[in-house]
């Protein structure tokens, strides 16, 4: 909390940094604003936004959520990474019989354990590891450094522009009435060239 703000303030300038928080919304939160016009709350609201005391402190707020969210980020693509990058001898070691002997939890490296998405037993005793699929950590890294653009280009008939029916246009227009002038300007408008 900041020493410059009252309680009051304080909360009123968390609950207003919040994502979908409005600034109203934020005042009723930290005031007793039960008895209050709604146009009064507001512009109290936004005189508490304007005191500088609060903007600095709203905008300190904002620059911790932006700096967690970068690590988040971070944290995100870097598990990312040791899944799209662990091959299977990081979590054991094939046997004479070509069995997978699966290491030591506390043997186990980092990328080994985000490797691993289950473990079972069956009814044998024998030992199931499944792995996180590689391709889709991939395929999300990719995505998240622009490598996949999503953008789709149409076009008409052998590349050429996409041609619009405007039925709806002209239905309006022949409810309401037009003049033959009107009727052939339209006329030309709407119909392709040669």
């Amino acid at each position: 909390m900041s020493d410059n703000l009252t309680p009051k303030q304080e909360q009123f300038a968390l609950i207003a940094v919040q994502p979908g928080s409005t600034l109203s919304g934020a005042y009723r939160a930290a005031y007793d604003a039960e008895k209050m016009n709604p146009n009064t709350i507001y512009r109290t609201a936004h005189e508490l936004a304007t005191n500088p005391k609060i903007t600095a402190r709203m905008a300190e707020l904002r620059a911790i959520a932006a700096e967690r969210a970068i690590v988040s980020v971070q944290q995100v693509l870097e598990r990312l990474a040791l899944i799209a990058f662990t091959d299977v001898d990081s979590v054991g070691s094939w046997d004479a019989k070509g069995k997978l002997d699966l290491l030591p939890s506390g043997q186990l490296s980092p990328e080994g354990r985000a490797a691993i998405k289950s473990v079972k037993h069956n009814a044998a005793g024998e030992l199931t590891v499944e792995l996180r699929d590689p391709v889709t950590a991939l395929i999300a890294i990719g995505k998240h450094l622009g490598m996949f653009p999503t953008r789709v280009e149409q076009t008409g008939k052998d590349g050429g522009p996409i041609d619009v029916e405007i039925k709806v246009l002209v239905a309006i227009l022949d409810a309401v009435g037009l003049t033959p002038e009107q009727q052939a300007a339209l006329d030309r408008l709407i119909t392709p060239q040669g």
